[in-house]
């Protein structure tokens, strides 16, 4: 393996400064949480895997852009294969997913499903790490964080109605395994020595799957330029330059720079600014199923991820 273009896990960022790790933190924890309700925004007036595609891809290519006018080197083709099984797990297959889901879910709902993601990243590094056993605070998290979901599945609104279809709720929780998946998988991945190339390839790479996917399902037939909302247009411009493009490469660096533990905890704050800025922007309505099932999914994220659980190594 060539050593000047490509970097093993953390190579890139051992010996990051503390206060940039947790700048890349809280611009995730917030800019993130933010997403949820601007994807339930941008999908009102446009299709959701063509949205979805169009936003990380650009995110990507400007990326690229930028680094391609510093001088960045071409990457090898063992980058571009790695990045693009990241980009299909993480991309395609959870955000495609949550975008979808997002058309007749309440973005804090959605969220709240979302935030089980922790739960598989521990167990795939403990079932990976040889010798790792499952704890009884693990197991109790676990036991906690899916009765969180199963409140949601079976809260109804004040009108009788489910808060969330079952199916969605099963796809989102089945993404969630992917997006653990593909983020254990990108701390080994062959990489450029810029990370911030790798993260650019992903996006590309997952938009360019997400266009594909919104092509099998006839999105680009049915959909007008004029039919979009402001506020639609407004959504889409900032999930590509915010949240794809700053928070996407800001979480990218962060399974480099710390541990798999600790940027499970994203899931702490995600779903909770998910909720209030639902409340504030969306008008969606916190109801008392809704409380529980946080407060149940939220605690037993911390209870996963508190202490022994936090110095999980990653699979080597």
């Amino acid at each position: 393996m060539n050593k000047n273009t490509d970097t093993g896990p953390d190579a890139s960022n051992a010996k990051a400064p503390l206060w940039l790790v947790i700048a890349a933190f809280a611009m995730v924890y917030f800019v993130w949480g933010s997403t949820y309700v601007s994807i339930r925004i941008a999908v009102e007036t446009i299709p959701p895997f063509f949205m979805a595609g169009w936003r990380q891809f650009l995110a990507g290519a400007i990326l690229y852009f930028i680094l391609w006018q510093k001088g960045e080197p071409a990457p090898r083709l063992s980058h571009v294969r790695d990045a693009a099984v990241v980009g299909a797990m993480l991309l395609l297959v959870q955000n495609g997913t949550l975008t979808w889901v997002e058309q007749k879910t309440p973005s804090a709902i959605a969220a709240l499903i979302v935030a089980a993601t922790p739960f598989w990243m521990i167990l795939l590094n403990r079932v990976l790490v040889r010798g790792s056993r499952l704890t009884i605070p693990l197991l109790s998290g676990l036991v906690l964080g899916f009765a969180g979901v199963g409140v949601i599945v079976f809260t109804k609104d004040h009108a009788g109605k489910n808060l969330v279809d079952p199916l969605g709720a099963m796809l989102l929780l089945v993404a969630s395994i992917f997006w653990a998946g593909g983020s254990s998988y990108s701390r080994h991945a062959r990489t450029p020595k810029n990370p911030l190339q790798a993260t650019a390839l992903q996006l590309m790479s997952g938009g360019a799957f997400l266009l594909v996917a919104s092509v099998v399902f006839g999105e680009p037939a049915s959909f007008h330029f004029a039919a979009v909302s402001r506020h639609s247009a407004i959504a889409f411009v900032y999930l590509t330059l915010i949240g794809s493009l700053v928070g996407y490469t800001a979480y990218a660096w962060l399974l480099k720079a710390s541990t798999i533990a600790r940027v499970s905890t994203i899931a702490f704050v995600n779903p909770l600014v998910a909720v209030v800025l639902g409340s504030i922007i969306a008008h969606e309505a916190i109801s008392p199923g809704v409380i529980v099932a946080g407060v149940l999914i939220i605690g037993a994220v911390m209870l996963i991820t508190w202490k022994k659980a936090d110095s999980v190594p990653a699979p080597e």
